[in-house]
């Protein structure tokens, strides 16, 4: 027996001892920091009770954020906590868990049209400015046109804030903002411009889309209305700037044809990318009714038009189009493999055509299967109706959503991302025509 108490007791006494009193003083030690909390009232827009509680669950951990949240020096003693309340930076947060900054640049991104489609049908005053111009709205209708609208079209709070906003956003360095990849470096964008941005932001905060307008604060302190700025700029900079592109890139790659079907880099890109159908794009009934029966618009089978832009990569796709299909009746695919484009000055150097070229001889080249010559600066690839995807002489794109095949032509595919934010569609395209 003697033996088998001595080792049953210092196993019993030792473990029990140890865990009881190690996780009893660590969880008191953590809440230390109970005055954790809000650094200011933002009940106004957002839910400052759900602030609170974060705060001071952050507090219990131990750690109070000093960017979002204050603590008072006496109840921590810990140099983290205490110096957070004093910096000036303190009240700059609170426009960062607002609605605001996220809902303006949603509008119209390729796969984001639908939040634009929800905020610009609100506009009730506008539509008898521009339906009848009778009625009392009409005076909006007449500010619509002017180039560079005045913040007198709102006023109060509203016009201190775009004034103090466009103030000081005039009186910043752009330099290196706006500035774009081009697989050599970064250099300054030639299409995106500060002076540009800048009537962007006080045309939006004046006027904007029918009652939808840019939300830049509700007084002369700039900051929350910078914060919002930054914010959408940040969106703008993942969407276009980039690289430096207006209209859509073709980014319909092998990893997107294996998630989604389709012919790599197909031009039936310019009818939707990644599932999408641009020219299905419908407005709700609601937004027909507002716009007297037809907000978006008509689809037009003999349209025909050359994108602007294009990326620059090595062996990047060329400028999206649309034609007919008596003009290009099989979609092809554009291979970034081959042939090599001689560089200008260099042996074998085929000069690319002009911005002005005719669209029928250009049409007659994508049939042709031709190379290097769609853009300026090109350095490799070609058109082709076979490999990646092809079937019987013609490259298909993604099913849409809802179909089992893809596009086969680029008829009435007019309705690509455009813009700073890729407006796509022909129920976005209709609502800026209406508004």
């Amino acid at each position: 027996e003697a033996p088998t108490e001595a080792p049953t007791e210092p196993p019993t006494e030792a473990p029990t001892e140890a865990p009881t009193e190690a996780p009893t003083e660590a969880p008191t030690e953590a809440p230390m920091d109970p005055s954790c909390g809000p650094i200011g009232d933002c009940s106004e827009w957002c839910d400052q009770d759900a602030y609170a509680a974060w705060c001071a669950e952050m507090g219990a951990t131990g750690s109070c954020p000093s960017l979002l949240c204050s603590s008072s020096a006496s109840t921590s003693g810990t140099p983290v906590v205490s110096p957070t309340p004093a910096p000036t930076l303190a009240p700059i947060p609170q426009p960062l868990p607002m609605p605001p900054a996220t809902s303006t640049p949603t509008p119209s991104l390729t796969p984001f049209p639908t939040p634009a489609a929800t905020v610009l049908p609100t506009p009730a005053p506008t539509l008898p400015a521009t339906v009848q111009p009778t009625p009392a709205p009409t005076p909006a209708a007449t500010e619509r046109p002017t180039p560079a609208p005045t913040p007198t079209s709102v006023g109060g709070a509203a016009s201190a804030a775009t004034e103090a906003v466009v103030a000081r956003l005039e009186a910043s360095d752009s330099t290196g903002v706006f500035m774009y990849d081009t697989g050599n470096g970064w250099i300054e964008s030639d299409i995106y411009t500060w002076p540009d941005m800048i009537k962007a932001v006080q045309l939006m905060a004046t006027t904007g889309v029918g009652s939808a307008k840019l939300w830049l604060g509700d007084s002369d302190d700039p900051r929350y209305g910078l914060v919002n700025v930054a914010a959408f700029l940040a969106q703008c900079m993942q969407e276009t700037i980039q690289y430096n592109a207006c209209d859509e890139n073709n980014w319909s790659d092998g990893a997107v044809v294996q998630e989604a079907g389709g012919s790599a880099y197909s031009t039936t890109a310019a009818c939707g990318q990644l599932h999408q159908s641009y020219q299905d794009y419908q407005c709700s009934a609601e937004e027909d009714a507002e716009a007297g029966g037809q907000m978006a618009c008509d689809v037009d089978p003999d349209m025909e038009m050359r994108a602007t832009t294009q990326a620059s990569w090595y062996g990047a796709p060329p400028k999206l189009f649309c034609a007919p299909k008596s003009k290009v009746p099989k979609a092809p695919r554009w291979d970034p493999t081959g042939p090599w484009c001689a560089p200008e000055g260099q042996w074998g150097h085929v000069a690319p055509f002009p911005d002005d070229e005719s669209l029928d001889t250009y049409f007659d080249y994508v049939n042709e299967g031709g190379s290097c010559r769609d853009y300026t600066g090109i350095k490799a690839g070609g058109w082709a109706f076979s490999g990646e995807g092809c079937k019987g002489g013609v490259c298909p794109g993604s099913p849409p959503i809802g179909e089992t095949e893809g596009r086969t032509d680029v008829e009435g595919c007019c309705w690509w991302g455009r813009g700073v934010i890729q407006t796509t569609g022909v129920c976005n395209f209709g609502k800026l025509n209406f508004f």
